[in-house]
């Protein structure tokens, strides 16, 4: 894993971003999870990123539906 950043909200609810290199060590996938209060995760989004950076795929990981 590459990076993890972790932000918390007012109404108890956290944000946890995670960042994974691909093979090439340019391109890479990030995942956004909310987490409520109680440590369930309510939202998992994947983004996907070519070597150049700009977004090529959204997926709801949660309700399982590809943008």
């Amino acid at each position: 894993m590459d990076g993890v950043s972790l932000s918390l909200f007012t109404n108890g609810n956290a944000q946890m971003t995670t960042k994974i290199l691909g093979g090439d060590g340019s391109s890479f996938v990030q995942y956004l999870y909310t987490i409520d209060p109680s440590g369930k995760i309510i939202g998992l989004i994947q983004y996907a990123y070519n070597s150049a950076g700009e977004l090529i795929h959204v997926h709801d990981k949660l309700a399982d539906i590809v943008h």
